[in-house]
């Protein structure tokens, strides 16, 4: 598969009074064309500001301290703030989890989904009104001529994240960052807009990147995944080979907290116990080793590498229980029953 994305050791910090929170610590990943790469994990773990280091939105006090971002063969660290803003929204667009504090009230739909078009495109009204029909055609929504000239209020909660969808489709960008596109929806409309995601990414050829802690919604869009822990990636690898076979504890506790259809009523959800760790200063060795019921005296000192699973080449995981030499251990541990 041909690589779209490439990003490379990037390396993210924020400068507080405290002193330095390094959220995101040597990232590294592909997507590919047409590809979605979901990235999971608990809040604070580095996925939002992964996604914006991607598009140089970081608010100060942050910054991007080094690494690599290359989008079809440029590096879009060293371009000029002009150049990103031709990137943005034209190569790269973006689909926030809230569409009522991303959608402008006082704006009407049509206004919105033309503006990008107008910018990106140098087309007239005209056309951009014709595009914002199409995209508004694309994501499923109903009378669309009628819809551009309602303003966010006017529609539910699906639609408005339908509207979102098709202003990030409007410019045909290359690469779409869907942060929590599903979080304020309910689960109706949920499998609803991932099916829609799903669809509109085998149609358009679009490659997406998806920002979730929502296995469920993973399970149902992704190609591969991308799990984080504490600013660093500690599993990447095929989304069937990370369910089927999962090689980090982390990851066992994440598919362990998800609720299954094919378990008994008395099966209870087994949380991962702790708490994430303080950036400022994080734990040496391996960074879950605190919070690990599987930590060995190498997990406290030495940061591990990343080992590849046996039967699949693209799957790796950063444990020391990986190493040959470790201890082998029941990959899901059952859970407690009531």
């Amino acid at each position: 598969m041909e690589t779209l994305l490439s990003v490379k050791n990037l390396k993210t910090s924020f400068f507080t009074y405290a002193g330095e929170v390094k959220a995101v610590d040597g990232v590294s990943f592909d997507v590919g064309l047409g590809e979605a790469v979901a990235v999971v994990g608990e809040s604070g773990c580095g996925k939002s500001v992964t996604a914006m280091s991607i598009q140089r939105l970081i608010p100060e006090p942050g910054k991007i301290m080094s690494g690599e971002v290359i989008l079809a063969g440029r590096d879009l660290l060293k371009l000029r703030e002009k150049e990103m803003q031709k990137v943005r929204g034209k190569d790269i667009s973006m689909i926030f989890q809230d569409p009522m504090t991303s959608l402008n009230p006082v704006l009407t739909i049509g206004y919105q989904l033309m503006e990008s078009v107008v910018r990106h495109e140098n087309v007239d009204k005209a056309k951009a009104r014709q595009r914002a029909i199409e995209s508004l055609e694309m994501v499923r929504i109903p009378s669309p001529e009628k819809r551009l000239a309602q303003y966010p209020h006017q529609l539910s909660g699906g639609m408005r994240q339908r509207a979102m969808i098709a202003m990030a489709l409007s410019c045909r960008p290359k690469l779409i960052i869907a942060d929590e596109p599903t979080t304020s929806l309910d689960v109706t409309i949920q499998a609803q807009i991932i099916e829609l995601l799903k669809e509109l990414a085998r149609e358009t050829k679009t490659s997406i990147i998806l920002i979730t802690h929502n296995l469920g919604v993973v399970a149902g869009l992704a190609d591969r995944v991308i799990v984080m822990y504490a600013g660093k990636i500690v599993e990447y690898g095929p989304v069937k080979e990370i369910y089927a076979d999962p090689r980090h504890p982390y990851t066992w506790g994440l598919l362990k907290s998800v609720p299954r259809l094919d378990e008994s009523d008395k099966q209870r959800l087994v949380p991962i116990y702790g708490q994430p760790p303080d950036l400022l200063k994080p734990p040496t060795g391996c960074r879950f080793h605190p919070r690990c019921d599987y930590a060995m005296k190498i997990c406290q000192t030495e940061e591990p590498p990343y080992f590849t699973s046996d039967c699949c080449s693209t799957h790796l995981a950063s444990c020391w229980l990986q190493h040959p030499a470790a201890p082998k251990v029941s990959a899901i541990p059952k859970a407690v029953t009531a």
